[in-house]
């Protein structure tokens, strides 16, 4: 055998399977790791659009969504009060003085909540761009094709730049005039039954005089 296979060799010329086999995975493993680093080069461009002012956006666009909220409801519960107040006749009262000292406080400890969920919506932004960037590059290396790795990031930078949604606000100074009507009611009912004692006094007062 060892005298024949050299002889074969010279023949029919010498067979190399295992090499040719690893030379060829290797050059295949070469033309697919630079198709990932194309694609990998499509998505860092698509996703460079993604910087610190883009951020600083969401949280401008945060704030011109609620600052203009939190201004109404601050106005409405001031009418709100002023109606209350006058109800009851309590203009240029201590009432009325620390009615609108809390509600100032109220609207200045409000404002800087909404710059903190401004800030936290921008935090969530990066995040869900960190999650799409991560997913994109998965993707990218299962499938190792250049143009597929620009149109699903191109897809998924569509869908980041939709105009973020936010909740409404919850009305923080709905409760600006809470008491004040029970103690109008009270107030009203007092002067209810002085007017009624006063009524039968006067009355009883006639009879006898009478």
């Amino acid at each position: 055998m060892g005298v024949l296979s050299p002889v074969m060799d010279l023949l029919f010329g010498k067979t190399e399977y295992e090499d040719d086999s690893y030379e060829k995975a290797k050059a295949d493993e070469a033309i697919r790791q630079a198709k990932v680093d194309a694609g990998l080069a499509n998505i860092e461009d698509v996703f460079s659009q993604y910087d610190q002012d883009f951020y600083d956006q969401t949280a401008d666009a945060y704030m011109d969504y609620a600052q203009p909220q939190l201004e109404d409801q601050y106005a409405e519960g001031l009418k709100q009060l002023k109606y209350a107040l006058a109800r009851g006749g309590r203009f240029n009262s201590s009432t009325e003085v620390n009615r609108k000292t809390k509600a100032a406080e109220d609207l200045a400890f409000q404002q800087q909540e909404l710059a903190g969920k401004g800030l936290q919506a921008a935090k969530d932004q990066q995040n869900a761009v960190a999650l799409a960037k991560e997913k994109m590059i998965k993707l990218n290396e299962v499938n190792a094709n250049p143009d597929l790795a620009a149109s699903l990031s191109n897809s998924q930078a569509g869908l980041l730049n939709q105009p973020p949604k936010f909740d409404p606000l919850v009305d923080v100074f709905g409760k600006i005039t809470e008491g004040l009507a029970q103690r109008d009611e009270i107030e009203n009912r007092r002067k209810t039954r002085d007017a009624i004692r006063n009524f039968e006094n006067k009355n009883s007062s006639t009879v006898v005089g009478g």
